[in-house]
């Protein structure tokens, strides 16, 4: 059934923005939060994410560009949140491989849930990592229990993000932080720009695109207060300063003068989320 109020700010201002992919799109008005309509069965979201996904994505006997990328964004991504936590119990939801719980030292006692069955499994064989093969398994845990949970492009992917935050937030300790990172901003320039042939909407993959006003609004409903927001990008592996800036101002200037603009965007300042959270 067609929602007909925004799960954000709860106004009655959605409306079609398009499709892409063969995925219809709703955007509120009111507070710019997007998403899918209708949302992906949990039986298409499990064949997506399985052995095919891992292999593509987080397999590192690949080793593709992707993936060694991806692990120097870590170490940044990882740096972003240290001066915030230096210890405790940490919570990686939706923890792919693993390898990003494996850029924190060991002060941190590290526990991993995930998707992906094929995934869950690599890293249970594979590093030093509590494994919580379901949401039941982590629903049964002592309230309270983590000192920091994060979601590292992740949120973006959740059939019901509002559901997995309000349980994070039961399992995290008053004064414990909640770190968002790796996640697209529908409030960016480039998203501004290209529309529905931005780069980050890539349906069944991304269902919901959020910014930091809408996250932040989502998060207070459950005691979480923001305090700290970063746009990552330059010294990022994914920066080329003269290329993307010449491509952007072209983007712009076509839509301008009521062009289209061509290709998907580049990397660019204010795509890319890092948000931290504190709980009350």
């Amino acid at each position: 059934m067609t929602p007909t109020t925004c799960g954000i700010c709860r106004q009655s201002s959605l409306h079609v923005a398009g499709a892409r992919d063969g995925h219809r799109f709703l955007r509120c008005a009111t507070c710019g939060y997007m998403f899918a309509d209708p949302m992906p069965s949990p039986e298409a979201l499990s064949e997506l994410y399985g052995a095919a996904h891992f292999n593509t994505s987080y397999n590192p006997a690949g080793d593709t560009e992707l993936l060694r990328k991806r692990d120097v964004q870590y170490l940044q991504d990882r740096d972003a949140l240290l001066p915030f936590a230096q210890g405790g119990r940490l919570l990686d939801f939706g923890c792919g491989n693993g390898r990003f719980l494996g850029v924190f030292p060991a002060t941190f006692e590290k526990y991993g849930y995930e998707f992906n069955r094929v995934t869950t499994e690599y890293v249970r064989g594979s590093s030093n990592v509590h494994v919580l093969d379901t949401v039941s398994n982590l629903a049964a845990l002592d309230d309270g229990f983590f000192d920091v949970v994060m979601m590292r492009g992740v949120i973006e992917h959740l059939m019901d993000p509002e559901e997995s935050v309000a349980l994070l937030a039961r399992k995290l300790r008053s004064g414990g932080h909640f770190f968002i990172c790796a996640t697209p901003n529908i409030d960016s320039p480039c998203a501004l720009v290209y529309g529905l042939d931005w780069n980050q909407f890539n349906p069944p993959y991304h269902i919901h695109f959020f910014s930091p006003r809408t996250l932040a609004v989502m998060f207070a409903r459950h005691g979480l207060a923001l305090i700290s927001t970063q746009m990552p990008y330059l010294g990022t592996p994914y920066e080329a300063v003269d290329r993307d800036a010449g491509e952007f101002i072209a983007g712009a200037q076509a839509l301008h003068s009521g062009g289209v603009p061509e290709g998907r965007g580049p990397p660019f300042p204010g795509t890319m989320m890092t948000l931290v959270f504190r709980r009350s």
